[in-house]
């Protein structure tokens, strides 16, 4: 039955999540808008509540240009926070982010909402590592940031049939077989994910390449010299694999 289903109270889901944010809607809500997808919805349902909101996008410096265009177009509303103005300095510095060090996500995503209560688009059906998250949680660093999640438990059929539903545009990226959008070269999207985006977006895969370059001639006593080159080492972050795998798997091809 999808979204309609009944739960023990009388209530689908829609009318759960927009009785979920009256009821902790104690203050003015700071609403974390990606102009994805799922931030579309919990933004339809903030309004839909009519409760006191107002609305941020977190602007990262390698989205797709699409996003830029319906952000603009679809949510005048929305404040854009630059937050992440020397992005490219920071790879220099830090790396390139993996799996295991997301340490962009911190910079460009998590940042704004001190003190407030965030509402975002969470869904435990994106991934294992969300599947921990409550509704409802505390910031993991700042102890004055709260989150509510108001379609955790959406699936990925429920979030399509809420835009069936209402008609509330989206980005059309999803019509072209994009199943997340965000970062363009985000390693948590998988390889085969990574290397379409890339290919998609030839200048941010350029940017890409070129200060993965500075980092790996800067840093020659660390871990990844075992790649040998900057270009061994671009293909390795491009595989998705530690560096003791990609290495034996080169060794294994010979």
């Amino acid at each position: 039955m999808g979204l309609m289903q009944l739960n023990e109270l009388g209530l689908n889901k829609i009318e759960m999540a927009i009785e979920i944010i009256k009821q902790n809607a104690i203050e003015p809500y700071y609403v974390a808008n990606s102009f994805g997808k799922d931030s579309g919805i919990c933004v339809d349902l903030v309004k839909r509540a009519d409760v006191d909101a107002d609305f941020h996008y977190n602007v990262s410096p390698i989205d797709p240009p699409e996003v830029y265009k319906f952000g603009r177009q679809y949510h005048l509303e929305t404040v854009w926070e630059h937050l992440c103005k020397n992005f490219w300095q920071l790879v220099d510095k830090k790396g390139l982010p993996s799996r295991k060090s997301r340490w962009c996500c911190e910079h460009i995503k998590e940042g704004g909402g001190s003190g407030r209560i965030v509402i975002t688009g969470v869904r435990w059906a994106e991934g294992t590592s969300r599947k921990s998250r409550c509704m409802i949680e505390p910031d993991r660093k700042d102890k004055t940031k709260r989150y509510l999640h108001p379609i955790i438990c959406w699936t990925d059929a429920e979030v399509w049939e809420y835009y069936q539903i209402t008609k509330i545009p989206y980005l059309s990226l999803y019509n072209n077989g994009w199943k997340r959008v965000g970062c363009v070269g985000c390693p948590m999207a998988g390889a085969k994910t990574q290397r379409r985006e890339l290919l998609a977006y030839p200048k941010i895969a350029n940017l890409w390449h070129i200060h993965a370059t500075n980092y790996f001639n800067s840093h020659p006593d660390s871990k990844i010299a075992e790649l040998k080159t900057p270009e061994r080492f671009w293909d390795w972050w491009l595989s998705g694999k530690s560096v003791k795998k990609y290495l034996h798997r080169e060794q294994s091809s010979f």
